[in-house]
C-alpha cells in the first residue's frame, strides 16, 4: 500500500475511515472526506465516555480510542489540533499495534497536489492550503487553511517533522 500522494500514488484498497477524537477538526475532516468521496467514514472514536453515542453531522462516536485495533479494515485520521497531542495519540496507538500504514492522508478536494509532491500517512491538508511542486510533507502533519508550502531556490521543501501543525 502506498502512503503518498502525487506521482506514484496508488489508491488504497482499504476505503473505510475512522476519525480519532471528536473535535472541531473532526468536523472539518469529515466535510473534506465527504466532498472527496475517497473514504467511507465509519465513525469516531473518543476517550470521553460522555460522548459515546453522540454524533457530528450523522457520524457517531462508536467507542474509545483504544478500540481502534478492533477496526481491522479501517484507516485512521487523528483529529486533534495540537502537534504534541497528535504525537502522543499516535505513539499510544503504536503500542496497541497500529502501524503507520493504517493512517490515511486526508486532503481537501479543493487543494491541488502537484504530481511530484508527497503527503505522508496521517497528514491533513485543509481547504485553501497551497502545496508547491516537489514539496514533501511528513507523517501526521496538519496544514491549516491559507498555509503555503513552497519551494525556495529550486530546492524541494520537506516537512519531515511528524505531528507538525502549520497555521
Amino acid at each position: 500500500m502506498s502512503c503518498t500522494m502525487g506521482r506514484g500514488w496508488k489508491r488504497r484498497t482499504l476505503s473505510e475511515l475512522m476519525l480519532l477524537a471528536m473535535s472541531g477538526l473532526a468536523r472539518e475532516v469529515l466535510a473534506a472526506v465527504r466532498s472527496s468521496g475517497e473514504y467511507d467514514v465509519l465513525g469516531i472514536l473518543d476517550d470521553d465516555p460522555d460522548l459515546l453515542g453522540t454524533s457530528i453531522d450523522g457520524t457517531v462516536v462508536m467507542g474509545a480510542i483504544t478500540d481502534a485495533p478492533a477496526f481491522r479494515r479501517a484507516l485512521f485520521t487523528v483529529c486533534l489540533p495540537g502537534g504534541r497531542e497528535r504525537e502522543a495519540l499516535v505513539e499510544r496507538l503504536s503500542l496497541l499495534g497500529l502501524d503507520e500504514d493504517r493512517y490515511a492522508a486526508v486532503v481537501d478536494p479543493g487543494v491541488r497536489v502537484p504530481r511530484d509532491s508527497r503527503i505522508g500517512p496521517g497528514s491533513i491538508v485543509m481547504r485553501n492550503a497551497t502545496i508547491a511542486p516537489q514539496a514533501s510533507i511528513g507523517s501526521h502533519v496538519l496544514l491549516k487553511p491559507q498555509v503555503n508550502v513552497g519551494c525556495r531556490d529550486r530546492k524541494s521543501t520537506r516537512l519531515n517533522s511528524s505531528h507538525l501543525v502549520i497555521s
